[in-house]
């Protein structure tokens, strides 16, 4: 915690990858419905208070420096830890979930285009000029 955290947003590197969430953790809003009145408190004022928490949250990774970023289909969805993938250092119950007919239909794809526009990632921000760390982009 802390400002300097490397892992905030506002702390990453053009050359990363910012993710909402990954195969081996829970899913964004999993995350929110367990995390502490603590870490509740740090991030709630980087979240638009205006969308869902799911979709601030992946406001909050697209809005980085990273040169990518990425949102599972569970995150877009609002889906809670009962879609998480994958659950490290167990041997069982991973790796079950599967998208339930008509659920990709509950998703908005204007909305989806416009939080990947208010994060300049549509067009692609970094298609056109090398970046300051000499990477092509």
């Amino acid at each position: 915690s802390g400002l300097t955290n490397e892992h905030l947003p506002q702390n990453h590197s053009e050359i990363s990858i910012s993710y909402s969430s990954t195969h081996d953790s829970d899913t964004v809003l999993g995350w929110w419905n367990t995390v502490s009145a603590d870490i509740r408190a740090e991030v709630e004022p980087i979240i638009n208070p205006s969308y869902d928490v799911h979709l601030g949250l992946i406001d909050v990774a697209f809005n980085s420096k990273a040169i990518w970023g990425i949102a599972p289909i569970q995150d877009w969805l609002g889906l809670d830890s009962e879609a998480r993938f994958n659950v490290p250092g167990t041997s069982t119950g991973n790796w079950q979930w599967r998208m339930q007919s008509g659920q990709i239909e509950s998703l908005n794809p204007q909305v989806v285009r416009k939080h990947i526009q208010i994060s300049e990632r549509l067009p692609f921000r970094f298609q056109s000029h090398t970046s300051k760390e000499g990477v092509a982009k």
